[in-house]
Parts: structure tokens; C-alpha cells; sequence
């Protein structure tokens, strides 16, 4: 479970950065992709335990979580 914890960490650092650029600049979106991404693996954990093994499907949850909270923060605040 650690292993795939510190993956969607990174992950979060990787899809702010195809997002929305450096992330020094918007640290409230890495933020966002860290919680998103950490959520997504921790719903994967609890609900199909037998995918944590794998090396596609946490790596695929974790970046979905990034995705849609970076996506779901831009509509929150009406930004483009």
C-alpha cells in the first residue's frame, strides 16, 4: 500500500504539470491533484483490494483522481 501512495504523490506532480505548467506557480493545483489522486487509490484499496499489485491500474486511478480534481476545482471557480 505505501509503494502505491508515494506513485499517486507523483502522479499528482506529473498531471499538474501537463495541466496547468509548473507547479511552483500554481501550488493549489498540485494540491488538489494530490488529494484527487490519494483519493482515488485509497476508493481502489477499499473497494478492489486485489488491483493494488498491479502497475496500470493504480497508476491509471491515480491519474483519473488528478485529472477530475483539477477539472472539478476549474469549475468550482469558473475558471477557463
Amino acid at each position: 500500500m505505501p509503494s502505491i501512495l508515494v506513485s499517486a504523490v507523483l502522479s499528482a506532480f506529473f498531471a499538474t504539470r501537463l495541466l496547468k505548467g509548473a507547479w511552483v506557480r500554481n501550488p493549489q493545483y498540485l494540491a488538489l491533484s494530490m488529494v484527487g489522486s490519494l483519493a482515488g487509490i485509497l476508493v481502489l484499496h477499499s473497494g478492489w483490494p486485489q488491483f493494488d499489485d498491479g502497475f496500470v491500474v493504480p497508476n491509471a486511478v491515480s491519474l483519473a483522481g488528478a485529472f477530475v480534481a483539477v477539472f472539478a476545482f476549474d469549475r468550482a471557480i469558473g475558471a477557463n
